[in-house]
């Protein structure tokens, strides 16, 4: 770490759990190391699984040593993993990181993609409510300039990618993946080691 520390150019960042955040919060803000804090969203849902081996919850541990690295800190070098389980609301660990971590990426996602809810096994979605919510904050954060970093996570890319995607495409290129473009070739194996190329 000596090494590197003086050197701008060089960023390091860790992926935590947060319990010992408290501990070497001096030491994280003295090397400028970016943080990606495991955080599932208030105390009563962080702490449903985010226990130690002994038992112990961990959300007012986290808490402390969010504090610990002060404000300006947490602002510039943090970012949030919240995983969400079938038996919580999406919606109230989204609220948690908007009102209380505005400026802060933070990424809600569910256990699996494959996990379930019922013994139908319908597929996990977001509530249409909290959706429409979370919908009508990102058009009032666009308005006023100042969307939450926690829907910057989970729309801008989307919307990024629909917006700037080609409108036509050379069919002189050939593409590695993007199976279903129309207009675009793609390039293709048979099982008898074959290439063959193929236009949508």
């Amino acid at each position: 770490m000596g090494e590197f520390k003086d050197e701008k150019r060089v960023v390091f960042s860790i992926s935590t759990n947060g319990i010992l955040l408290e501990k070497y919060a001096d030491f994280l803000k003295q090397n400028r190391i970016m943080l990606a804090i495991s955080l599932d969203g208030p105390r009563d849902v962080h702490d449903k699984n985010r226990i130690t081996t002994s038992g112990k919850t961990t959300f007012d541990t986290i808490m402390k040593g969010i504090d610990k690295l002060g404000r300006e800190y947490v602002k510039r070098k943090v970012s949030f993993s919240a995983t969400i389980t079938s038996q919580d609301d999406f919606g109230i660990s989204y609220r948690f990181f908007r009102d209380n971590f505005p400026s802060n990426g933070a990424r809600l996602e569910f256990v699996k993609t494959t996990d379930r809810k019922d013994e139908n096994e319908e597929r996990l979605k977001i509530p249409k409510k909290v959706f429409s919510e979370m919908l009508n904050d990102y058009e009032k954060g666009i308005k006023e300039k100042n969307v939450p970093r926690v829907l910057r996570f989970l729309f801008d890319d989307s919307f990024y990618r629909i917006n700037s995607r080609p409108g036509e495409y050379d069919s002189s290129i050939i593409m590695h993946n993007r199976t279903c473009i129309p207009g675009a070739r793609k390039l293709f194996v048979k099982p008898n080691g074959i290439f063959t190329l193929v236009k949508n």
